[in-house]
């Protein structure tokens, strides 16, 4: 898959006056609108004065299947009036080009923050970074957001400000594969060659995991369902005989192409199996 569908997407492309009144006619396309109706609330409940920057209509919208949550919206996203990797700054070049590189498709993906508004210089020549009362307040919508994304698979969460948003994350929705990055600005990724490689890593990772079946992930996560409860007390030996078990003979079936549902299901498992059948043998249990 490309990473853009779109003819002549490039970094800092909204630094364009034409670009950016391009991108407002498409605010009311079907995957953005109900994204635009949300701002526009947030708008009238922050009060005169907040500067709420829209959602990307060249991003996935409703559908989106993974979410990026940075920081705060800069000066340049207040100008442009879209959190947009294509806007006219260093972080959205960074992020344009990391997700460029691993192939993390647009369509696939949606930009926000954990604080929606700008929270910086009134002049916004410089922002400041969020306070635990701008992440209190600034996090109350999440939840909101994230129910109106039904494909949602994974949140990356960009930066230290940004990860006090996982907790609430992981109690809204315990299925969501959740991962941490240092947040993509320019006083990281170019503070040293290795920094880039970090973001890089991380977004791999997202994307093996965009790319991975979701009837796999599934299947996994029903054989988790059928281990015996354990208690706080050390397990006996039939009670992780049997979580080995059902993860084991789960992964044996993924390891086989599936056969007349569209979907064939054959990733490379085989290190994995043989790790699991080593303490079944040490408990005596033989696999299935």
């Amino acid at each position: 898959m490309n990473y853009s569908d779109y003819e002549g997407d490039r970094p800092k492309l909204l630094g364009d006056p034409a670009a950016k009144a391009v991108r407002i006619t498409l605010l009311r396309e079907p995957h953005i609108a109900p994204l635009t109706d949300f701002v526009e609330e947030l708008r009238h409940e922050a009060g005169p004065g907040a500067a709420i920057p829209d959602f990307d209509p060249w991003d996935a919208g409703v559908t989106a299947e993974v979410l990026f949550l940075l920081e705060a919206p800069g000066a340049k996203a207040v100008a442009s009036s879209f959190i947009s990797r294509n806007n006219p700054d260093e972080t959205a070049k960074n992020m344009f080009e990391l997700n460029r590189d691993v192939g993390i498709a647009r369509k696939r993906s949606l930009l926000w923050n954990a604080v929606p508004w700008y929270i910086g210089e009134e002049d916004r020549t410089r922002i400041r970074a969020a306070t635990a009362k701008d992440l209190e307040s600034g996090l109350k919508p999440l939840p909101r957001l994230i129910e109106m994304l039904p494909n949602l698979r994974a949140v990356v969460f960009m930066g230290e400000k940004a990860q006090k948003a996982r907790p609430q994350v992981e109690q809204l929705r315990p299925d969501l594969a959740l991962f941490s990055s240092p947040h993509p600005s320019p006083l990281f990724v170019n503070n040293h060659p290795g920094n880039r490689d970090i973001i890089l890593g991380v977004l791999r990772e997202v994307a093996k995991h965009l790319d991975g079946s979701p009837k796999a992930a599934a299947m996994l996560t029903a054989s988790a369902k059928t281990c015996p409860a354990v208690s706080d007390k050390l397990p006996q030996p039939q009670t992780v005989a049997g979580c080995v078990s059902a993860v084991l003979k789960s992964l044996s079936a993924l390891a086989q192409p599936s056969q007349g549902e569209g979907e064939t299901l054959s990733p490379c498992f085989a290190q994995e199996i043989a790790a699991l059948r080593k303490p079944l043998e040490l408990l005596g249990v033989a696999p299935e």
